[in-house]
């Protein structure tokens, strides 16, 4: 009996996480066939939305109005392509009404913890974060490439307002910074421990 009731539960449990997965699955590719949809003739756009949905959180895919995030990430595409090759860039845009998120969106270099710092940075403004995706693109005269061209990090957040959203863009900004130098110092140290071994 006991052994029928386990197998019982099990078999709750495994429909149940079944059916989860095939909703986020169902989730994701609706929205990947509207970024597709909306995008035609729009290549750089395209790899962009494509390339963010896929790196979300399923269960933040879920709480999104479709059209919503289309429409926010079409904006991270704008900045992103607007930005200057090897620049860092943290642009916001304020929450549409009460209960709306503040959107953040950090286009940068790519290179280790980036993620990681700008969330922390973020957490440490008052800032909850609803969602975000973090892509890595390749970007070449202004636009997403397939391959080749410069790697860049491409960071969206949607968050809980925080009081001052200067203020967290500059603390953003020093955060990456501080990033920036301990890579390339630690780039460095590797780079002498490397021929110090070659003897």
């Amino acid at each position: 009996m006991v052994v029928q009731t386990l197998s019982s539960d099990v078999l709750k449990v495994g429909l149940r996480v079944t059916g989860e997965l095939g909703m986020t699955t169902t989730v994701r590719a609706r929205l990947l066939e509207l970024a597709k949809s909306k995008t035609a003739g729009n290549d750089s756009l395209q790899q962009l939305l494509v390339a963010a949905i896929s790196a979300a959180d399923s269960d933040d895919l879920e709480r999104q109005g479709s059209d919503d995030l289309i429409a926010a990430l079409t904006t991270s595409h704008a900045r992103l392509t607007a930005t200057p090759q090897g620049a860092t860039r943290i642009e916001t845009t304020a929450p549409r009404g009460p209960g709306e998120p503040l959107l953040i969106d950090i286009v940068c270099p790519d290179m280790p913890f980036i993620v990681d710092s700008a969330l922390a940075a973020l957490r440490a403004m008052g800032g909850t974060i609803r969602m975000f995706a973090h892509p890595v693109l390749h970007v070449a005269n202004g636009a997403v490439v397939p391959q080749g061209g410069d790697s860049v990090s491409m960071l969206h957040i949607q968050s809980d307002p925080v009081a001052d959203v200067d203020a967290l863009v500059e603390e953003m900004k020093v955060t990456l910074l501080e990033v920036a130098r301990a890579v390339a110092d630690w780039q460095a140290m590797l780079e002498r421990v490397r021929r110090a071994s070659d003897g």
